[in-house]
């Protein structure tokens, strides 16, 4: 398997533009995305949510190519908190690329001396979950609709060594 890489987003990263209005089966996940959207509108949607939410995005990138998105949102610096949020091409499903994207946006979160992330994935979502599983993450019920999880400083590992680690968290709706 290839080794995929994060990229800081900054413009309209067009590979993503196309997966958005393309990918049929990830825009059911997503639910979020109706239209098709412009280079342009990716980009100013994205910035103002960025700014908007204290986000820091990257693109998922396989062999120099855009396959999806991660992000670490609404960071707090003061509570030593934030979200995390991801998608990917549904051609690279169940490869272990997303594994891999997490675990590096883990390692850009404990960088930044973040003791907790967090997310909301559908209960249905058991690859999602699996990502946040391999990680010792927590899972409680919120709804009945959708899962919040979250990472600790106890679970966030740093290599095999086990060192300063980072707390998960995880909430079911």
């Amino acid at each position: 398997m290839n080794a995929v890489s994060l990229e800081p987003i900054a413009g309209p990263y067009g590979q993503l533009v196309s997966i958005l209005n393309n990918d049929r089966a990830l825009c059911e996940q997503l639910s979020s995305i109706s239209d098709p959207i412009t280079p342009d509108q990716f980009t100013a949607r994205n910035s103002e949510w960025a700014k908007r939410t204290n986000t820091d995005m990257f693109a998922i990138v396989l062999d120099g190519e855009a396959i999806g998105m991660i992000s670490l949102s609404h960071i707090d610096t003061v509570a030593k908190t934030a979200q995390i949020g991801y998608w990917l091409a549904s051609a690279h499903w169940n490869k272990g690329f997303t594994t891999s994207a997490f675990t590096q946006l883990l390692a850009i979160a404990k960088g930044m001396d973040l003791n907790t992330v967090r997310s909301k994935i559908s209960k249905t979502n058991a690859a999602s979950r699996a990502i946040w599983k391999k990680h010792d993450a927590s899972f409680a019920e919120t709804d009945g609709m959708d899962s919040r999880r979250s990472l600790s400083r106890t679970a966030m590992r740093d290599g095999n060594d086990g060192a300063r680690q980072v707390p998960l968290f995880i909430v079911h709706r």
